[in-house]
């Protein structure tokens, strides 16, 4: 979350592309994330670069599937725009003010301290309710790392944060059975994945 300020886009998040947004906040492996505003709200784009517009439909098939979750992050709307380098889908998600758990980590990490135990805890219950929803809906996430654990209204001296699962790049829709054969390059990030990947 954060990075550099916000580009203001007058009317809908299409405008975006068109007016400055090209430039991305972050950079992953299949597009962009930038900020931008949508009116009075601010909003997070999600640009897919051009030739990944397979996994720009996986993903919106599984957000598609989610219905609305105080953990899960909630996608506002799509489109596709043409740029210079042809035409690009885009996923504008509610904006995280605060931070990621990632971030958090780095942070406690850097200033030699460790999240508070009830605060752990909470966050942890928090991710397990968004797996549960995401997994009554159908949807594998296949990528729960602390960088897309998204934190909002944040206060260690409270041990309080609201935890909203983000970045459904790497998500399957279901069904699905024991025997599902492994992809063959894997799934999600290296770091996190289960041994047997």
């Amino acid at each position: 979350c954060g990075g550099a300020g916000p580009v203001e886009v007058p009317g809908v998040c299409d405008v975006a592309i068109a007016s400055g947004c090209r430039t991305t906040d972050a950079a992953g492996g299949l597009g962009g994330l930038r900020a931008a505003m949508q009116g009075s709200r601010r909003v997070a784009l999600k640009r897919f670069w051009k030739g990944s517009r397979p996994a720009f439909l996986m993903e919106l098939a599984a957000l598609k599937r989610i219905d609305v979750h105080p953990n899960v992050v909630r996608l506002l709307e799509t489109f596709s725009s043409g740029g210079a380098s042809g035409s690009e889908n885009v996923l504008a998600y509610e904006f995280c003010e605060d931070c990621s758990l990632g971030t958090l980590l780095v942070s406690a990490k850097r200033e030699g301290t460790l999240l508070p135990q009830l605060l752990a805890a909470r966050l942890m219950r928090q991710l397990l309710q968004a797996l549960e929803h995401i997994g009554k809906c159908g949807i594998a996430h296949q990528d729960v790392k602390p960088e897309n654990l998204l934190l909002y209204h944040v206060c260690l001296v409270e041990s309080r944060a609201q935890l909203k699962l983000a970045d459904f790049g790497w998500a399957t829709v279901g069904p699905w059975c024991q025997k599902q054969a492994l992809p063959r390059g894997g799934i999600g990030s290296l770091w996190f994945a289960p041994p047997e990947l």
